[in-house]
């Protein structure tokens, strides 16, 4: 995400027959070929650098450009406003890397590039850049944003699990179900205060989005998680007279009992659930604003008490879990029971059992929340 449009080692200047050639182009622009040109937008070598456009955006440069010439630059993705600004010259393996270095060329050089340039534009070209730049400005300052507003350790915790296919799974499971969402159920369990419930609401909201964020796949440069951003959920579940004070095993009970009624929205995870006991809602006051974070507490579902000496690592059935946690590092990774992977002691493909993800919590002496420092969470 986010690559850089700077070439690496020497500055690699045009030739001086190059130059002659965008000096002429610039009062002539038909003595410029069709390959000449595409090296002036920096989308050298064609037809790889138009099928990448639709690879990325599902259109090619022409229909982009006419796209986004009459578009509100807020509706432009990231990967299309990159391409229309950058090119394709830092991302294809191929890519013309002279075209990178222009800031580092003579000024003669800039001088020549930037007139031919001008000259073979249309006025589509011109809006269609302007409007590409405004969109690539945003998606950059947002994303580095909230970059400054999230931990060091939480933000590697989200970009280790990036590398894993997960997100595109979750992708996956949306597109074929326009009504899905993804995500969990949380059960409320402290009555006390409904101001501090929805601070704490709040709190977990800001913790959730920002951390996902922060994902960015291994797939493509010009993935966003905005399907995920825009398709999470917390199916909250308020029962007073039913779940205040409610015990873990209880917890269970009731969620078991709604997942074989169908009461848990389609998607949202059937295998794990979370509550908010007073500690929780009391950890987003203390721990607040961001980048300090509270958590909520994951349950097993198929835990029983008379499981509990078959755990290891002293697990009892629940785990604490960071806000900026539970929607990456947490969903990611967690082997839940009765999976073919399941085993208490089990790290399998970067994925953890709930007793080596209560082990990973421990590590984190200060509040035994999951995830611990990305050092301590690599395997």
């Amino acid at each position: 995400m986010y690559p850089l449009p700077l070439a690496q080692g020497n500055p690699q200047t045009p030739s001086d027959a190059t130059i002659q050639k965008w000096l002429e182009g610039a009062t002539n622009p038909a003595s410029l070929t069709f390959t000449d040109r595409q090296k002036l937008l920096r989308r050298h070598p064609w037809p790889e650098s138009d099928a990448l456009c639709k690879e990325t955006t599902g259109l090619s440069f022409d229909q982009l450009t006419e796209k986004a010439a009459h578009s509100d630059p807020a509706t432009l993705t990231y990967g299309e406003s990159w391409l229309l600004a950058q090119g394709t010259s830092g991302v294809l393996a191929n890519g013309d890397k002279q075209m990178l270095d222009r800031v580092r060329w003579p000024a003669p050089a800039r001088a020549a590039y930037d007139a031919a340039l001008e000259a073979i534009l249309s006025e589509t070209d011109r809006a269609a850049r302007a409007n590409a730049r405004v969109a690539l400005a945003r998606h950059r300052d947002g994303y580095w944003g909230k970059r400054k507003e999230i931990s060091v350790q939480d933000r590697r915790n989200a970009e280790f699990v990036s590398s894993w296919p997960w997100m595109h799974e979750v992708e996956e499971m949306l597109a074929a179900d326009a009504e899905a969402r993804w995500g969990f159920v949380c059960f409320r369990t402290a009555y006390g205060d409904d101001a501090q419930w929805e601070h704490f609401k709040t709190q977990f909201a800001n913790g959730a989005e920002l951390s996902l964020s922060m994902l960015q796949s291994a797939r493509s440069e010009f993935w966003t998680p905005d399907v995920l951003l825009g398709r999470w959920e917390i199916q909250f579940v308020e029962d007073r007279e039913a779940l205040e004070g409610a015990g873990l095993h209880q917890l269970c009970l009731r969620f078991r009992r709604m997942r074989e009624e169908g009461r848990i929205r389609a998607g949202l995870r059937r295998d794990v659930f979370l509550y908010a006991n007073q500690a929780s809602i009391q950890s987003s006051l203390d721990h607040y604003p961001l980048p300090d974070r509270g958590f909520v507490v994951a349950g097993d579902p198929e835990h029983e008490p008379g499981k509990i000496p078959t755990y290891l690592h002293n697990f009892k059935g629940n785990v604490r879990v960071a806000f900026t946690g539970v929607f990456t590092c947490f969903y990611a990774r967690l082997i839940p029971r009765g999976d073919p992977e399941d085993d208490p002691s089990m790290i399998r493909g970067n994925r953890q059992s709930w007793d080596v993800v209560f082990l990973k919590a421990r590590m984190n002496r200060e509040d035994k929340t999951y995830p611990p420092a990305s050092q301590n969470n690599r395997n």
